[in-house]
């Protein structure tokens, strides 16, 4: 609800005497009706402005926690499920124990044979004979 007030009214004038007495009395009945308004001091304002903030921050913590808390169980749900699942599967076996025995014994053995290749191999290797080599050789015969 509005209410025009005027100060400056022409009291003699018949129409704006009853205007402002119309708006004066619509204005008292408002604050007559109106519950009454406790006016806070600034400072006390600003605490708990400041409190307030305070508060929307821990709840925002909170609800990101929370969010993350509901992301892990729902990991934690699947990963069951699924763990259910591969345990009513039944186990698949490649192959027996003594295959993978004799594998490892092979590349074991196939192993140290090309080991000692490659020894035998690298000790024979003669290094090439450089510019610089060939020119030591012939100043010291001569």
């Amino acid at each position: 609800q509005a209410v025009y007030f005027n100060p400056n009214y022409y009291s003699k004038d018949e129409n704006q005497s009853k205007r402002f007495e119309t708006e004066m009395t619509a204005l008292y009945q408002f604050a007559e009706d109106a519950e009454p308004f406790h006016c806070k001091d600034i400072v006390i304002a600003l605490d708990e402005i400041s409190q307030l903030e305070k508060e929307v921050e821990e709840l925002r913590i909170k609800a990101a926690n929370a969010d993350r808390f509901l992301q892990m169980k729902k990991l934690y749900e699947n990963a069951t499920e699924q763990l259910a699942e591969l345990r009513e599967k039944p186990s698949i076996t490649t192959g027996s124990t003594n295959t993978l025995i004799g594998i490892a014994l092979g590349c074991t053995a196939l192993g140290l044979v090309l080991g000692v290749f490659f020894v035998n191999g690298y000790r024979n290797m003669k290094s090439p004979v450089t510019d610089d080599q060939t020119e030591e050789s012939e100043d010291s015969l001569g």
